[in-house]
């Protein structure tokens, strides 16, 4: 779906919290239309924080939602005549974590997801006119912004924090934004951008539609493997749990790091991390109801499109799998399978098969099957469209 036009090592060492960067054309299906706008409209609840309107500020739910009865039950529904309004007059939709609700934007997220090795998660941006509704800002995590409906003015500031965590927001650390801009432009439908955490930027909507889809990226950082490794392995220390003492506490602190720096430094502590990491964080692969439950026996087809969902599998050479909170054991042809698809963004399935020759097809096809069923396998079996 999306040509980044570079590999991921080469993203890593040029790019990645370092400059911005812009993919020119990266995806050049339609992917979204208003019609799909339309059909989200219907779905997504029109209340926070799935769903929120800003026009210089957020624009409270009363101004655009009426409260109705339906069946007997109270529920919230956009009301249009205001919306409309709002919209035309230069307010921005926000829809948070598309991907819940649009197919389009859940692989757009697994692709970028994968490509960074990273857990992703999207929101859509949706204007007609405005004069840029958040001013200029810096986000406190990585973003690709893809421009999938129309086009939207970027200009880019150099970060005065750079690297922000979490919290570690615009608005709180009271910096002021560069007067100049180092880079300005156009990003025109089906252009994506990646800018780093804490660049400051503003998004200016032209008078036209625009949707653009913002996909956040979460790796680890260096601050969390330090916390959570101290508190996993100081927390043992009898001498880090006794009281503290204003005698002797530079001898105890320099003894207290001594030995978390040799657990730090530890290839296993490492390991230990990471499967943590990935296997905390939930799989969602997309369902496959006719091919799974339709007694005629529908099958994989040759063209069928296959990845792992998982952005990472770091314990396959000890013959686990780490997902959705547990490990998994796979059965032999399963782990051969999900092997062969570790450094594959997608793979058909008649290059899997030639990837695990002395499997034959229907045992591929039985372990990519088993793998599907708990989510470490994402398949597309209708690939149109994905290629």
């Amino acid at each position: 779906m999306i040509d980044f036009g570079l590999t991921r090592e080469r993203f890593q060492a040029d790019h990645f919290e370092k400059e911005p960067h812009l993919f020119r054309d990266a995806v050049r299906e339609q992917l979204v239309s208003w019609s799909d706008l339309d059909s989200l409209l219907m779905v997504v609840p029109p209340t926070a924080p799935f769903l929120r309107l800003f026009h210089h500020g957020v624009v409270p739910e009363s101004q655009f939602t009426t409260e109705t009865v339906v069946m007997g039950q109270g529920r919230r529904k956009l009301d249009k005549s205001r919306f409309y309004e709002y919209m035309r007059n230069g307010a921005t939709l926000v829809i948070n974590r598309l991907e819940d609700y649009s197919v389009a934007a859940k692989r757009l997220c697994v692709e970028i997801g994968r490509f960074m090795g990273a857990e992703a998660t999207g929101n859509a941006y949706v204007s007609f006119r405005g004069d840029g509704t958040f001013g200029n800002h810096w986000d406190t995590h990585d973003v690709f912004a893809i421009q999938l409906i129309g086009r939207k003015r970027w200009a880019i500031y150099p970060p005065t924090f750079p690297l922000p965590l979490t919290y570690q927001t615009h608005d709180a650390a009271r910096h002021a934004c560069p007067a100049r801009p180092v880079l300005e432009l156009t990003l025109e439908q089906g252009d994506m951008l990646y800018v780093p955490r804490g660049w400051w930027h503003h998004v200016v909507p032209l008078d036209e539609g625009s949707l653009h889809l913002s996909v956040g990226i979460y790796p680890p950082t260096l601050y969390d493997y330090i916390l959570w490794t101290s508190a996993r392995y100081l927390q043992q220390e009898i001498d880090v749990r006794r009281a503290f003492s204003r005698d002797d506490y530079r001898q105890k602190v320099d003894e207290a790091l001594q030995r978390l720096r040799s657990v730090l430094h530890d290839e296993r502590t490492v390991a230990e991390f990471m499967t943590h990491r990935i296997g905390n964080q939930p799989l969602s692969s997309e369902f496959n109801v006719e091919l799974f439950l339709d007694p005629r026996g529908v099958s994989l087809r040759p063209d069928s499109l296959i990845s792992l969902t998982a952005f990472d599998t770091p314990d396959l050479d000890r013959g686990e799998i780490a997902a959705n909170g547990s490990r998994l054991r796979p059965d032999p042809d399963s782990l051969a399978v999900a092997r062969a698809l570790q450094d594959c963004r997608w793979i058909r399935f008649d290059a899997l098969c030639e990837r695990v020759p002395r499997l034959g097809r229907d045992a591929v096809a039985r372990a990519v099957l088993n793998l599907a069923r708990h989510e470490i396998v994402t398949l597309y079996n209708d690939p149109e469209g994905m290629a």
